[in-house]
């Protein structure tokens, strides 16, 4: 990936952990498939995703 453009995984972590404490993790999922695309082992992110499906059940 270039310089433009990308997004670090540790902003969209951020925003997604912000949509989580708004209530809104249907939005906060689709970060987490973000990271997981660019990082399948980010446990982190797999472990928040699984929260977030819990929330919407």
């Amino acid at each position: 990936m270039g310089l433009f453009g990308s997004t670090n995984n540790s902003d969209l972590m951020y925003d997604a952990m912000s949509l989580m404490e708004k209530n809104q993790p249907k939005g906060a999922i689709a970060l987490f498939n973000k990271i997981l695309k660019q990082n399948p082992k980010n446990i982190e992110a797999l472990y928040n995703k699984g929260l977030a499906l819990n929330q919407i059940k």
